[in-house]
């Protein structure tokens, strides 16, 4: 009888068991469990080089910017630019799902493939021009495309037949034909009329009466409009919001800005050092943009800025550094710039005898350039140890100076959504970020 229980106690928790296991792989275990994808990041195209979208003091700012960076962050979401060049390419990134927000000037698009956006303020407009004559129903026109609705634009052509529509032109370049043709004129957004004032005195402003609702606009099929509309009526109806809006549209430090910050070609101006940037940056074969980007988070382009563990200049050199390569503790900004240069170029050929794919190794060159590069190399032996990709930058900062109670030594983990934030990580992320602004920044 007692073998007969026996049988039965063996039975019942084998069964027990068999369910627990086949309930395990029903939901989901988390070494099986599929990971849901978590959208990282909220990408908007932006008009650069207007007070939407503008470089200050090396940083990307602008009302636009600062308004989609603020919606984003309630999201848990990091901002991500893709420059404006028309209305085409921006209704194919939105389709395609590439974009999530169109936040242009111009006011008012008709496409059927768009949805526009609860108003978050109003627009004014200006006339521009290099003669003192009042605007003439035979004069050149420059307008930018969509600025108007169908109705407004219709009234507009009938008074000034000679327009001439452009889309995705930056200041500079129209400021350029503008030059040429001394007798045309150009409708823009007032603050941008204020700063082409600023940038070329000759130039008279006139101002438009009538100011325009202004919308961002989404996908026919965005599936998060209704939280955006929720989110920007909230923030429009605050007593701060006039004020903040005015600080980019109203502001004359802002025009100053971008009357300084671009040149005629339509590049930013990041700093008094672009041309030694681009000179050693070429050299090593780095774009000068992501080298910039670099030297504004070490130094934010002060060139006596020294840390408490004694780098010195632009690039933060350390003096055995400066030593290796032939040079004095102290030294010009153009040598600091050169020396920095050299240290990425050597950290990159180091990494480059790993099967690194190209666009990978940068992340580690950036690691090692701000943790050094025996600290890279110990995680790249952790991560191999512990079944992550040596190779792959997302699976090495997580062992990068970590922690020896990290979940990341955890096996059973290794399919979690793990994170490794100090000083190292934050500064790849941080200077890969700043150089997609930079690079969102340039038109040509």
């Amino acid at each position: 009888m007692k073998g007969v229980r026996l049988c039965a106690s063996i039975a019942i928790f084998f069964a027990l068991l068999l369910s627990c296991r086949h309930e395990v792989v029903t939901n989901g275990s988390l070494r099986s469990r599929k990971q849901k994808t978590v959208k990282r990041y909220l990408t908007a195209i932006l008009e650069v080089n207007t007070p939407g979208y503008f470089l200050k003091g090396g940083l990307p700012t602008g009302y636009h910017f600062e308004m989609l960076r603020s919606y984003a962050l309630s999201k848990g979401m990091l901002l991500k630019i893709i420059p404006f060049t028309s209305i085409n390419y921006a209704t194919k990134y939105l389709g395609s799902g590439k974009a999530d927000i169109l936040a242009v000037e111009n006011s008012s698009i008709s496409n059927s493939n768009l949805q526009k956006t609860v108003p978050h303020w109003k627009l004014r407009y200006a006339t521009i021009s290099f003669n003192k004559r009042v605007m003439g129903a035979n004069d050149k026109i420059y307008v930018p495309n969509n600025a108007f609705d169908d109705d407004e634009f219709y009234i507009l052509r009938r008074k000034f037949p000679k327009i001439v529509l452009f889309d995705g032109i930056n200041m500079g370049l129209l400021v350029e034909h503008l030059l040429n043709d001394g007798n045309a004129y150009a409708i823009v957004q007032s603050s941008v009329a204020e700063a082409t004032r600023i940038k070329y005195p000759d130039v008279s402003v006139g101002y438009l009466q009538e100011s325009i609702s202004s919308s961002w606009y989404v996908a026919k099929n965005c599936c998060f409009l209704d939280d955006l509309n929720r989110w920007i009526a909230a923030k429009r109806n605050t007593a701060l919001h006039p004020t903040f809006y005015s600080s980019f549209y109203q502001n004359y430090k802002v025009n100053r800005a971008l009357a300084d910050g671009v040149s005629m070609q339509g590049e930013p101006l990041l700093s008094n050092y672009d041309q030694e940037v681009k000179r050693y940056s070429k050299t090593i074969g780095w774009d000068w943009l992501l080298v910039s980007a670099l030297i504004y988070q070490e130094s934010k382009f002060e060139p006596h800025v020294q840390s408490g563990k004694g780098a010195k200049g632009l690039m933060q050199v350390m003096p055995v550094i400066a030593n290796s390569f032939g040079f004095g503790a102290s030294h010009s900004s153009k040598t600091n710039i050169y020396i920095g240069t050299k240290l990425l170029a050597k950290l990159s050929k180091a990494f480059s005898r790993y099967p690194i794919a190209i666009e990978e190794r940068n992340k580690f060159v950036l690691a090692a350039y701000n943790g050094g590069m025996s600290h890279v190399l110990k995680a790249m032996g952790l991560a191999s140890r512990y079944g992550r990709n040596p190779y792959q930058w997302d699976d090495v900062s997580l062992f990068v100076r970590v922690k020896r109670n990290s979940n990341v030594f955890r096996r059973r983990d290794i399919n979690l959504n793990l994170h490794n934030n100090n000083e190292t990580t934050r500064f790849v992320v941080e200077v890969l970020e700043r150089y997609t602004n930079y690079k969102a920044l340039t038109l040509n």
